[in-house]
């Protein structure tokens, strides 16, 4: 019996002297870099950059890459004054026969009711395209392309220009007719039309006076338009 014991506390020391302990976790020493990294991360987080700065108020230099896009602005024409004429730097007196009204485009500085058919208004119109408008032969040419002839012959046959001085302003002249195709804008179309016009190359760029109708107003308010154009003169 008491060898039996014996050996059984033999077996059991051996058991245990064979079970190795459960290791306990090491400690991180300050020694490794990347234990200095980390405590450095957590002990002094990296500070987020700051948002960029608005370019000053009046600053110099180009505009920020993200700025917004800012359309250019028109410059606004200066109201027209019908009592006393002039655009351009050009001025003119208004015959006592037309009658001024609110032009119904943007793009004409001026309109003068010269007469009627029926209910409608033949209006003589002035333009200025400032910085453009197309050379003066351009535009001759673009109006004489408004009217066709009933035997087909060119236009050009029946069309008149000629140049002169006025108020010491070059001027041309352009007598035409036809079958006019000049659209709601453009004075109607019809046939028996006449064209009379005249383009001031005013000090700061041309000046186009339209007059475009039925042959008989527009022949009727000719010697009106005439002395118009003869009182062409610099506004300054």
């Amino acid at each position: 019996m008491a060898r039996r014991t014996a050996a059984l506390a033999f077996v059991a020391l051996s058991l245990a002297g064979c079970k190795s302990p459960t290791p306990e976790p090491s400690a991180v020493t300050s020694d490794s870099p990347e234990s200095a990294a980390q405590h450095e991360a957590f002990a002094h987080p990296p500070t987020p950059p700051a948002p960029p700065a608005p370019p000053a108020a009046g600053g110099g230099g180009g505009s920020a890459p993200n700025a917004p896009f800012a359309a250019p602005t028109a410059t606004p024409r200066a109201p027209f004054d019908a009592e006393h004429p002039a655009v351009a730097g050009l001025r003119w007196t208004t015959p006592a026969s037309f009658r001024f009204r609110a032009p119904t485009s943007d793009m004409r500085v001026a309109e003068y009711v010269v007469g009627r058919v029926g209910e409608t208004d033949v209006v003589l119109t002035v333009f200025h395209f400032p910085g453009m408008g197309g050379t003066i032969d351009a535009n001759l040419q673009r109006w004489i392309g408004q009217f066709t002839q009933a035997d087909g012959s060119s236009t050009l046959a029946v069309t008149r220009t000629s140049t002169s001085t006025v108020g010491a302003l070059r001027v041309t002249s352009i007598e035409t007719g036809g079958h006019f195709e000049g659209g709601a804008m453009g004075g109607g179309n019809g046939d028996g039309y006449r064209l009379i016009g005249a383009i001031a190359e005013a000090p700061e760029g041309p000046v186009f006076f339209k007059l475009v109708g039925p042959g008989n107003v527009v022949t009727a308010a000719e010697p009106a338009f005439r002395t118009l154009v003869a009182s062409f003169t610099r506004a300054n």
